[in-house]
């Protein structure tokens, strides 16, 4: 008898250390990818509200009623979009690979997808720049350009979404610096 209650005690005291160290397996990922999301965040923070203020410069632009000045506020402002994605995708870059399983994907997902963003800002300020503006016809068209090829980008909404994936996007969604700034203007050119 004394036998079967040892052998079920050391039974029980296995599965209770086996649980507790999955538990502290999942309690130590967790702690991980909380940091590593925190970083991330952190280190894009800037960046992020440099992209929303671009917007809103956007959003203004579109009110400029004197062509040369419209043309100067769309360039500065893809201008700083584009150098703002560009910074996003170094900063995920060397922040390393998450602590997350496929890990190296996401992170190449993301610096692909961020690159991506920022050349297709670097090719609307190269189109905003050839603007013609002596002519309302041509200056005309030329917005409508611009505005054409600013709605084939994806919208803003999607790039915390873009950066995190499972149990990533959770941990990226409670951070201070991955949290959307106040306004959100529309971008239309």
């Amino acid at each position: 008898m004394i036998k079967k209650i040892s052998a079920v005690l050391i039974g029980a005291t296995a599965v209770v250390l086996v649980a507790s160290g999955c538990s502290n397996a999942d309690g130590e990922r967790e702690k991980k990818v909380d940091a590593w999301a925190a970083g991330v965040c952190d280190t894009l923070r800037e960046q992020l509200k440099n992209r929303d203020a671009a917007t809103m410069e956007m959003a203004k632009a579109t009110d400029e009623t004197e062509p040369a000045k419209a043309k100067a506020a769309y360039v500065a402002a893809f201008d700083k979009s584009a150098k703002a994605y560009e910074a996003m995708a170094t900063s995920f870059r060397e922040l390393g690979v998450p602590p997350v399983d496929d890990g190296k994907n996401v992170q190449s997902k993301t610096v692909a997808y961020l690159t991506d963003k920022a050349d297709a800002y670097a090719a609307l300020k190269a189109s905003a720049e050839k603007l013609e503006i002596k002519d309302q016809g041509d200056y005309a068209k030329g917005l409508q350009e611009l505005a054409d090829q600013v709605h084939k980008i994806s919208p803003e909404d999607d790039d915390l979404k873009a950066m995190s994936e499972g149990e990533l996007e959770k941990a990226m969604s409670e951070q201070d610096g991955c949290q959307r700034t106040e306004t959100k203007p529309d971008t239309e050119a």
